[in-house]
């Protein structure tokens, strides 16, 4: 008697499987973005697509609100079997109403980004912005940049992801024109100018090979143009007050010259050293 209710219940659990297993349905492929959950903004979307062109793997991002109790890795898995997708791509599955996430590789791609890589993404990219803050956007933002930068270090290529999701444009080079030239000098006489109130200009800098640089400058004679510059600069300030009938260097004249005594002791400093 056991053994029969035994066997009538795996053939039950058996057909019920089988019939659960045909129920599960996959939803067209309409390319890169298949936001069926209705979560993601058009310039995801379109972002996307710009960071297919750029990457050494493809993406296709899916949205669902349920799936109706299936694992997510399971589903993820079939989906990527279903769409015939590429040895190089990467499939990122989002369900929204559940609160889950699943990813799946594609041989090539798998090569570049190891499953420990892979769940640290998801910790660190992923996971905050996706059920914490709910801001969809962000999630599939940062985790598709960090992933196409993972597989270009893995290939030992550049990633350029420049005004992707958000991302700053790179600034155009530099045409050599004079107002480049004086954008230059602006910026360099600033530099100058701010150092004089600061305690270090060394302080500002973080590692070793920052300090290194920053010293070899030195060396090389920067600061005696700086010491130049301030000195001409103290000159015209005295001459200018001398025609205005003033004695004295004045305010902009007395922090001048503490600027030219600062650099001399520095070149003093450096020649020592």
């Amino acid at each position: 008697m056991i053994k029969r209710f035994t066997a009538l219940l795996l053939a039950l659990l058996l057909v019920c499987s089988l019939a659960f297993a045909q129920a599960v349905t996959y939803p067209e492929n309409r390319g890169s973005v298949n936001d069926d959950a209705a979560v993601l903004s058009d310039a995801t979307a379109q972002d996307i697509d710009l960071l297919n062109g750029r990457s050494e793997v493809g993406f296709t991002v899916v949205t669902r609100h349920f799936l109706g109790g299936m694992d997510a890795q399971e589903y993820c898995d079939g989906l990527f079997k279903a769409w015939n997708l590429g040895s190089d791509q990467v499939l990122l599955l989002l369900v929204i109403g559940e609160e889950r996430y699943a990813a799946t590789l594609g041989s090539t791609a798998s090569k570049y980004i190891s499953a420990e890589q892979l769940n640290s993404i998801f910790s660190s990219k992923l996971r905050q912005p996706f059920i914490q803050q709910r801001d969809y956007d962000g999630a599939v933002g940062a985790f598709l940049l960090e992933t196409a930068s993972q597989a270009a270090r893995a290939t030992g290529k550049t990633f350029n992801a420049s005004g992707l999701f958000g991302t700053a444009q790179s600034a155009p080079s530099s045409s050599g024109s004079s107002s480049s030239g004086w954008t230059s000098f602006s910026n360099w006489t600033g530099d100058l100018w701010t150092s004089f109130f600061s305690d270090d200009e060394l302080n500002d800098l973080s590692g070793q090979n920052y300090s290194q640089d920053y010293e070899y400058e030195n060396d090389s004679g920067f600061s005696v143009s700086r010491l130049i510059l301030i000195l001409a600069v103290l000159f015209i300030i005295m001459r200018s007050r001398r025609r205005q009938g003033k004695n004295g260097l004045g305010i902009l004249g007395w922090g001048t010259a503490g600027m030219a005594a600062r650099e001399a002791m520095k070149f003093t400093h450096h020649r020592r050293r």
